[in-house]
């Protein structure tokens, strides 16, 4: 394989090669711009469970990983849910750790947090922008991605105030942020509805939190969950109809759970003894992709939303987590050279 200075285009053929741990070329600043260092285009060993899925998601799947050893993020395309061979290429090669990817699609694209620089920085990855990331400024939210709004511009996020965090609502174009809320209780983990009218966040003492609604003007508090549970990393429907969290409320391990908004009953999706975080909905609702230690290690789950049985997608033996359904094909990879 050859270094190129700017990541290019995925071959023609996504074929299955040996499994590889190329290395990163580096990269150099354009201004605000971050030119990204050759990735390698090989699939990564180990992952799990082959064998044809079906139905299977018609979504590519972001996740973080330190299968590369430095923490970066993958993806699996939809033709990898098809086939069953789940394979995983590394998508973004910075040089440093990667991490919380968000997808934005009337925005940035793929937002993610980058230790390229310290303090962290919120960096963004577009669809057509053939591997360049660019730099979208500062984290203002506490080791945590804000919580984007449908615009792309908008995002929520918590941050410290005398005596506790608070909610702020800012932008990425600049200006003044807005506080919403005055408590200073704990607040950790917002995410904008997709209306762009709510966001839902936990909140409480590490350990002990419950779900909140809040309108972003910040008015219409409504507790979501209540008790000694810890309920946390809540996520939306995308028709917004509830929303997606983990939570240990059954006594045994943590499960991903469904939160219908206008019934207030709640579900259980996972339902094991092991411990199962950060879940993640496809566009259309059909499945809910998750990070589980039910195997012995970290890896990412899949399980179809209506229900059923969950399926592990990845087996390396280091950490997989936070997935990210993103549209099919959107971005590119490097070349064979």
């Amino acid at each position: 394989m050859s270094g190129k200075g700017i990541v290019a285009r995925v071959a023609s053929e996504d074929r299955a090669v040996p499994c590889c741990r190329p290395g990163v070329t580096g990269l150099r600043r354009l201004g605000s711009v971050v030119v990204l260092g050759l990735v390698g285009a090989g699939a990564a060993c180990g992952d799990a469970d082959p064998g044809s899925l079906l139905p299977a998601p018609d979504w590519d799947l972001v996740f973080y990983s330190d299968r590369s050893g430095n923490g970066d993020l993958f993806l699996i395309s939809s033709d990898g849910f098809r086939t069953g061979s789940f394979q995983a290429r590394r998508l973004l090669g910075t040089g440093a750790p990667d991490f919380n990817p968000r997808w934005v699609p009337q925005g940035p694209g793929l937002v993610f947090l980058t230790d390229i620089e310290q303090p962290t920085a919120l960096y963004g990855l577009a669809p057509e922008a053939e591997g360049i990331a660019t730099r979208l400024g500062s984290n203002p939210a506490l080791d945590e991605p804000p919580g984007f709004a449908p615009d792309g511009v908008t995002m929520v996020y918590a941050a410290p105030v005398e005596g506790g965090t608070d909610l702020f609502v800012g932008s990425l174009s600049g200006g003044e942020p807005e506080r919403i809320t005055y408590d200073g209780v704990r607040k950790v983990q917002p995410a904008v509805s997709p209306d762009g009218e709510q966001v839902v966040f936990a909140e409480g003492p590490d350990g002990r939190q419950n779900l909140v609604l809040l309108r972003l003007d910040g008015t219409g508090r409504t507790v979501l969950t209540e008790g000694g549970s810890n309920d946390g990393h809540p996520v939306w429907l995308p028709d917004g109809s509830g929303v997606l969290f983990d939570s240990n409320r059954v006594g045994v391990g943590t499960d991903i759970f469904h939160l219908d908004l206008a019934s207030g009953t709640v579900r259980n999706l996972t339902n094991d003894p092991g411990i199962d975080l950060v879940a993640s909905a496809s566009p259309d609702g059909e499945w809910v992709a998750f990070g589980s230690s039910r195997s012995g290690n970290w890896d990412l789950y899949i399980v179809p939303f209506a229900g059923g049985a969950a399926r592990r997608i990845t087996a390396e033996p280091t950490f997989e987590g936070d997935p990210r359904w993103v549209p099919p094909g959107i971005f590119r990879f490097p070349e064979e050279g």
